[in-house]
């Protein structure tokens, strides 16, 4: 069985700082491609918007090699039209303070994790597989630090938490 070919970009983070990455044992996941990153030594996952460019055509190695960034809420948009979010792993009184913040931002609140989901939200219980799902479903992971910058800004920065494998 031929060995997997390495993955080659250069990446730009949330604070704008540009480096090249290489990945080895890598998947793609919607918006995602995660794997084992050389520079940092660890598996990482990075988003693919925030791609600048594809090197020795790493590009063709993916089906998707381009995705667009997370969209914004829209506050007094139509419900239907509205981005849609689903919140996972948290104790239930949180869970439903950060829904109604969420709709009073302009954000559909999923009650299930349905096709569709734009943004799940991932409490300290979240599991491992029902994030890998809502990544390979198109959706947006969020860690609940960022939660608040999300609705205040529409940015939702790369910096998260560890158990979410989402590059720092």
């Amino acid at each position: 069985m031929a060995a997997q070919p390495e993955m080659r970009f250069v990446y730009r983070n949330g604070a704008g700082e540009v480096s090249e990455r290489m990945l080895l044992n890598w998947a793609e996941i919607g918006h995602y491609t995660k794997g084992h990153c050389t520079t940092k030594g660890s598996v990482l996952t990075f988003r693919k918007d925030r791609v600048s460019e594809y090197l020795n055509g790493s590009d063709a190695l993916l089906g998707t090699p381009r995705s667009s960034p997370p969209p914004r809420p829209v506050r007094g948009a139509p419900v239907d039209a509205r981005p849609r979010i689903h919140f996972t792993g948290f104790a239930s009184a949180t869970r439903d303070a950060m829904q109604s913040q969420a709709d009073a931002a302009g954000l559909q609140v999923m009650q299930t994790m349905a096709n569709g989901i734009t943004f799940l939200v991932c409490g300290p219980r979240a599991g491992a597989l029902k994030i890998e799902k809502a990544r390979a479903g198109g959706a947006f992971v969020v860690a609940p630090e960022h939660f608040t910058t999300l609705l205040e800004t529409g940015e939702l920065p790369d910096e998260t938490v560890a158990e979410l494998g989402v590059v720092a």
